[in-house]
């Protein structure tokens, strides 16, 4: 009789728990990446771009997500008309599976930034020698358990501009 209690008021909690819902975080669809630069154009060679990648709450109610690993972005360069990236932040890079909540308040904002050298890193050689001037495209992602978020940004590298 004990065990046919036990049974029932199992199965009771588990309806329970399947029927009513516990608000966890509001919906990630109010979030949106973005993908900066601290200035508009660079000296070819001479200047280092930080790319700033933007995760924002525009949502009315605090959102949290969970990253699957410590990885919290990535992004790749790619030259403006190619379709192979110069340079990928991820590259060879091992992160460990750890699972980590964050929660965004509302109209609040959380940010990432990497300072680029301007080389690449995709071939032996780009790690000697600088990316050719021009236009860049910035291919953002980042990963979490709800949804991925991407994002495209630019970069302008002249030679214009003063190099030593």
């Amino acid at each position: 009789m004990k065990k046919m209690t036990k049974l029932i008021l199992s199965c009771m909690f588990v309806l329970f728990l399947s029927i009513v819902s516990f608000p966890v975080s509001a919906d990630v669809d109010d979030v949106d990446l973005s993908i900066t630069t601290d200035a508009p154009g660079y000296g070819w060679i001479k200047d280092k771009v930080t790319i700033i990648l933007t995760l924002k709450n525009n949502g009315a109610d605090d959102v949290t997500i969970t990253f699957p690993t410590n990885q919290r972005f990535d992004f790749n360069i790619i030259k403006q008309g190619k379709t192979s990236p110069v340079f990928w932040f991820a590259n060879k890079i091992i992160f460990e599976q750890i699972e980590t909540g964050v929660t965004i308040p509302a109209g609040e904002s959380i940010s990432w930034s990497y300072v680029w050298n301007q080389h690449g890193n995709m071939q032996f050689y780009q790690l000697l020698f600088p990316v050719f001037f021009g236009k860049y495209e910035i291919a953002g992602t980042v990963v979490v358990e709800e949804k991925v978020f991407t994002a495209i940004g630019q970069v302008s590298l002249s030679p214009f501009f003063e190099i030593f």
